[in-house]
């Protein structure tokens, strides 16, 4: 709290400014078991459900920032997850973002992309000199993660990046949230 002194025609205004900081929450999402958290995949494994914890649910409005997206290309014993020729890797999600993407006629649901150097990548890290940063109406109570790349066979459609079936191969999500009724909370 600031206390602001003015003084007109001899008279002294004392006022109280109330500076309200919002916290940033920060969300790391992954593909693979965290704690005693286990996310629910999809049959190919390509794609996973996480539930939010409760503190974050129903928070309403939010700032959205991709800190950092890594994607793994292969498995263990290296069987790639896209195609050989596919040079973009993309990560799909439900969090709605302010705004159209034409990809799927209605609101963007990429967070992030990245260029797949060769056939021999083993990962990529989505990386990119300014953050994909967004607004949220409200974010989803089970947040939708899928590995998508554009399939050099089809006209560069996007697609699921489910060359590789039988196991997880990992990919994680870093988010940070703003949320902007936040300080109603305390």
């Amino acid at each position: 709290m600031k206390l602001l002194l003015k003084i007109k025609n001899n008279i002294i205004f004392y006022y109280n400014i109330i500076i309200m900081c919002k916290d940033k929450f920060i969300l790391r999402l992954s593909n693979t078991v965290i704690g005693n958290e286990t996310p629910t995949l999809n049959a190919d494994k390509n794609a996973v459900s996480i539930r939010l914890p409760a503190h974050l649910r129903n928070k309403g409005k939010c700032n959205v920032k991709v800190i950092e997206i890594t994607v793994s290309l292969r498995n263990g014993s290296g069987t790639r997850v896209v195609a050989n020729g596919t040079h973009i890797v993309a990560i799909r999600s439900n969090i709605k973002q302010l705004g159209h993407g034409n990809e799927q006629n209605g609101f963007n649901q990429i967070l992030g992309s990245g260029i797949i150097p060769d056939n021999n990548a083993n990962a990529v890290q989505i990386d990119s000199s300014e953050a994909l940063e967004f607004t949220c109406p409200q974010l989803p109570d089970v947040i939708e993660l899928e590995r998508m790349c554009y399939d050099p066979a089809n006209s560069y459609n996007l697609i699921a990046a489910n060359n590789y079936t039988t196991a997880v191969v990992p990919f994680q999500v870093v988010l940070q949230l703003t949320f902007d009724d936040d300080h109603k909370d305390k």
